[in-house]
């Protein structure tokens, strides 16, 4: 698959997707995203955490996309990472908590730890 550039575009709130040339392919989540904070580009994907709107949104790379889905109830989703599983970590700002997203988009039990600030997934 080629390699993309995303960028969230704080004014529009939308992601600005270029290719590796700087030429822009796509807006995405333009008119739906409230204000998009973290990206991810995962095989012609893209996982944006929505900050405002407390939700996490995966889109298919491509024109006029909408999302593949969404999972809410994720206050003020602000770090986001994932691992070699597919499953993503999102950090919520408002609670320091760490929610755990299938690869469906489903919600897993929350870390129960608090005051997290920062977060990253490896080995």
């Amino acid at each position: 698959s080629e390699m993309h550039i995303a960028a969230c575009d704080g004014v529009n709130n939308c992601v600005l997707v270029y290719s590796i040339d700087g030429q822009l392919n796509m807006k995405i989540g333009e008119g739906q995203l409230e204000s998009p904070y973290r990206l991810l580009l995962r095989e012609n994907c893209l996982i944006v955490s929505d900050y405002r709107a407390g939700c996490l949104y995966k889109y298919i790379l491509e024109k006029d996309a909408k999302p593949i889905w969404a999972c809410e109830k994720i206050p003020s989703a602000s770090g986001l990472c994932n691992d070699q599983n597919g499953y993503f970590y999102v950090l919520s700002n408002a609670d320091k908590k760490i929610t755990l997203v299938s690869p469906q988009g489903n919600l897993s039990p929350d870390f129960n730890q608090c005051n997290f600030f920062r977060l990253c997934v490896g080995q």
